[in-house]
């Protein structure tokens, strides 16, 4: 619950301030507004300064310069290319999470989106689809790169933010995109018409975007569920994972699919659609759906007994030199936490056979 606005105090210093009843009024409304949202109360940069107890220069600096404050790194993709992902600096990042606690946290996604709030999961989403005729499956293209500063200013101006506000958050949010034409050198030529590539977008990387992205999707959320309601089908979104499963002929079509993405400033790639039907293997966010219960790819789980065996036949560190990962404990004991939150008794039992181990190496 946000700390209640001083009113009183407010109204005093407000008539000794020789300030009108009719600003008093519209005032004392936002605040209102605000309040009655469970949101802080925030006039100005330099309000929002005083709050976090911060000098409004370098929150000036932070909304003017922010290109200058996040740090970058690349991660591979499991189907080749890179996602690029920008890190606030410390303090930056701090104010991100206020922002997500007490503003952010406040608004609830769409009953669609099973991503980036608390208790969702792959499995939960995954489960909506569990053993259906059809499951179609559409990946978003650059999903966080192509929410824009605009768009994200729109999201705090709802929620009852001044404009002034409003604008001064989107920036503590967002950062320029410029840095995606090095990263890529062909991916000027494989950026779909529209795309924002030369806007302030959300950064992947930032305590905020997640949920961000989440809100700037809600209107995709309710026009796919609302199709999908219609025709008698599941839709649900995980990220930029869009799900679609029911009987095979009801299946909304891809054209009018791409159609509503587009419409919502979304854009879709291509080469990460599929339609699985009943009798073949049927996949959600990397999960099986296809049986009566939700699994995990049986080659995930083939790798990890490999490992297994391997360590318990040639010595744990002999094993990990040879596999060359640095910290390969730490990652196998990852991927069968990853096992058991999915097939608890499949993941018991590899967990007794990594306790089993000689693990001092």
């Amino acid at each position: 619950m946000s700390e209640k606005f001083p009113r009183s105090t407010f109204i005093e210093e407000s008539k000794i301030q020789g300030h009108s009843d009719d600003f008093i009024r519209l005032t004392l409304e936002y605040i209102d507004r605000l309040e009655h949202n469970g949101l802080p109360v925030i006039f100005s940069l330099k309000h929002l300064g005083t709050i976090l107890d911060i000098d409004v220069k370098v929150l000036k600096e932070y909304t003017q310069n922010r290109d200058r404050y996040y740090g970058r790194f690349k991660l591979r993709k499991k189907r080749g290319g890179y996602r690029e992902i920008r890190v606030p600096n410390a303090q930056l990042k701090t104010i991100q999470y206020w922002i997500q606690q007490k503003i952010l946290s406040k608004v609830s996604p769409s009953l669609c989106s099973t991503a980036f709030y608390p208790g969702s999961s792959i499995y939960n989403n995954a489960a909506r689809h569990l053993a259906q005729e059809s499951v179609l499956s559409i990946d978003l293209f650059r999903f966080f790169d192509s929410i824009t500063n605009r768009r994200i200013y729109k999201i705090f101006k709802s929620m009852g933010y001044h404009s002034n506000v409003a604008v001064d958050l989107a920036r503590l949010c967002t950062v320029g995109t410029h840095y995606l034409t090095p990263l890529d050198g062909n991916l000027l030529n494989r950026l779909p018409d529209g795309f924002p590539i030369y806007e302030d977008v959300l950064p992947q990387g930032a305590p905020t975007s997640p949920i961000l992205a989440n809100l700037a999707a809600r209107k995709l959320d309710q026009r796919l569920f609302k199709l999908s309601e219609k025709l008698g089908v599941t839709y649900s979104r995980y990220a930029d994972d869009l799900t679609f499963s029911g009987d095979k002929n009801q299946i909304p079509r891809l054209k009018l699919i791409y159609k509503i993405i587009h419409d919502e400033g979304f854009f879709v790639n291509h080469s990460k659609t599929r339609q699985r039907n009943i009798g073949q293997k049927q996949l959600v966010t990397g999960l099986v759906v296809s049986g009566d219960k939700v699994r995990v790819q049986k080659s995930y789980k083939k790798d990890i007994w490999k490992h297994l065996y391997y360590c318990k036949k040639f010595g744990v560190a002999k094993h990990a030199e040879y596999f060359g990962h640095s910290f390969f404990s730490e990652w196998l004991l990852g991927r069968i936490f990853f096992v058991k939150s999915i097939e608890p008794d499949v993941g018991e039992n590899m967990l007794q056979a990594y306790n089993e181990l000689d693990w001092a190496f």
